[in-house]
């Protein structure tokens, strides 16, 4: 993840999520298994180092080794999409699980860029928690 650049619940800049995997303030999600279903969360990527500016921002999963819960395998999915609109179901559809999303260039701190995380849980699903799959940050730092 390039210095600066942080994930947030909303648009303030106030308390990032962990960096780095730290675990002090990660993105905690609860979903009913049993009846299986859907989180929907609007985050924002911002830049908090008015040093640099950013371009080629891309936003995607890394994960560790464990149940792959990310690419649709067994049911369980995580999607991206860039924008502050709520994507209705059908985008969800036709969005592929695991993929890339790329954000607007970023040249201040004060642009919160919005996209939102889906995670997908099947029915049935067990009762688990799942620490091993986090956001990254990629992008093309510029001194300003």
């Amino acid at each position: 993840m390039p210095v600066g650049l942080k994930i947030y619940s909303a648009a303030t800049g106030v308390e990032p999520f962990s960096v780095n995997g730290s675990m002090l303030n990660p993105l905690v999600l609860s979903i009913d298994g049993r009846l299986g279903g859907a989180s929907e969360t609007l985050l924002y990527v911002a830049n908090d180092d008015p040093s640099n500016s950013f371009t080629n921002i891309v936003v995607s999963f890394a994960q560790n080794p464990g149940q792959d819960i990310v690419n649709g395998t067994n049911s369980y999915s995580w999607k991206l999409i860039a924008g502050a609109t709520q994507p209705i179901e059908q985008q969800w559809a036709v969005t592929d699980a695991g993929s890339s999303i790329t954000l607007p260039d970023i040249s201040d701190i004060v642009t919160f860029s919005p996209f939102w995380l889906r995670i997908e849980v099947p029915l049935g699903a067990p009762v688990d928690n799942f620490n091993h799959v986090s956001l990254e940050i990629d992008a093309v730092a510029t001194p300003v």
